[in-house]
């Protein structure tokens, strides 16, 4: 049995098995749902590297801040989107108490990337207690320590 199309962060979920709903699904708007800073009006360095995904000043905002999100995903994603088969490795907790779930990816036409999730437990809002996304990037990103 595949995956939900609506596939959402539940307190019940380890770490491991957040990772594995985003992968499996990998969909932007499931990754999206996983985002810690999914509508948050500042700044966002969810795809590790700062960048506007919302402006205060705009009426319809969270439709902004989705659309913008999407376009980014959809091409900084790419590689995962696209993708022939995966592989998770285990967690690890970084020393500032977020956990990295590296997950390994082999595109259709057989190359292979690696990708971080840097997830850490919501304390508030609708998905509080629950994995979520802090940051993805390329597990070879010189910035992989400093975000």
């Amino acid at each position: 049995m595949g995956p939900s199309a609506w596939v959402f962060p539940h307190e019940m979920q380890e770490v491991i098995c957040s990772v594995t709903d985003m992968t499996r699904c990998l969909k932007p708007f499931v990754m999206y749902e996983y985002a810690v800073e999914a509508g948050w009006m500042e700044r966002s360095r969810y795809f590790g590297f700062s960048t506007d995904l919302c402006m205060a000043h705009l009426v319809a905002c969270s439709n902004y801040h989705f659309d913008h999100f999407m376009g980014k995903a959809l091409s900084i994603f790419e590689p995962m989107i696209n993708m022939a088969s995966y592989e998770i490795m285990e967690p690890k907790l970084r020393e500032d108490g977020r956990t990295n779930v590296e997950v390994k990816v082999v595109d259709k036409v057989g190359n292979s990337t690696s990708w971080t999730f840097i997830m850490v437990v919501r304390t508030f809002g609708k998905y509080k207690d629950c994995w979520c996304t802090h940051r993805v990037m390329p597990s070879d990103s010189k910035w992989l320590a400093e975000v």
